[in-house]
């Protein structure tokens, strides 16, 4: 049996939580603040604690988010992709290039996200190479080629390198991956249409994509394996092997032919 005091206390502290909820104190509102320019600080130091031949930094955990059921990845070799069904208000230029809204309203994860997820060896490479040590510009929109785990492993083999050696070499991974990063949206369909040359984030430096879902580079081809991976500011197609620029060729060569 509850006394009438007790019950009183009760009524007291619900209300106290009611209005903490409400009004937060500032206290509360100072605490929030200082933990998350702490998790913000531990973010954009981790590309810097990589150490040469040492261990690298984890993903973040997976998020718990999950792609929305309007937008289903699929592989391209079954002639179906995903496309969202409906986008944020377009701005001139299309899918909100340059303002801070996401490209699709249901796909909030920002691609850095999305690549910590699913692609642990892409993640280190961006990890390593520096460019996760800014914070991210949700106005850029971009369209990325990510190399699967398979690919690195394969591109390690074949040049007799191994992880440590590549990634502690920050200005080759630098190139490899601006090699990959293309300063606008393109999806599967825009791609398949017809035969084009893409500038990339690489300076100079062109990508040749073919209606077959094939991506030519200086020194070596891909195949996209799966198309139209949304994330709020960039589209991700997935590729079977690592896009090398020429200079990164002649750079594990020595200049070589």
């Amino acid at each position: 049996i509850t006394s009438a005091a007790t019950q009183k206390k009760k009524k007291v502290w619900v209300e106290a939580v009611t209005r903490e909820r409400e009004h937060p104190t500032a206290m509360t509102t100072t605490a929030t603040m200082a933990a998350t320019s702490s998790i913000l600080i531990l973010a954009i130091l981790a590309g810097s604690l990589l150490p040469s031949g040492a261990q690298f930094a984890d993903p973040p955990p997976p998020s718990n988010e999950t792609m929305p059921d309007s937008i289903t990845v699929v592989d391209v070799g079954n002639d179906t992709t995903a496309v969202p069904e409906e986008p944020v208000a377009e701005m001139e230029g299309g899918y909100n290039q340059g303002v801070e809204d996401c490209i699709y309203a249901d796909s909030p994860l920002s691609r850095r996200q999305v690549i910590a997820d699913g692609y642990p060896t892409l993640w280190a490479a961006a990890q390593a190479s520096g460019l996760t040590d800014a914070p991210e510009n949700i106005s850029q929109k971009l369209t990325l080629f990510a190399p699967t785990d398979e690919a690195f492993s394969k591109f390690f083999e074949e040049n007799g390198l191994s992880p440590e050696e590549v990634l502690a070499n920050q200005p080759l991974v630098l190139e490899v991956l601006t090699y990959h990063a293309v300063p606008a949206v393109k999806d599967f369909e825009s791609l398949a249409s017809e035969p084009q040359d893409l500038p990339t984030l690489k300076e100079g430096s062109m990508l040749t994509i073919g209606t077959n879902g094939t991506v030519v580079g200086e020194a070596s081809n891909a195949t996209i394996a799966k198309g139209n991976i949304w994330s709020c500011n960039a589209v991700i197609h997935e590729i079977d092997t690592v896009l090398l620029p020429q200079s990164a060729v002649d750079a594990l060569t020595g200049g070589a032919p």
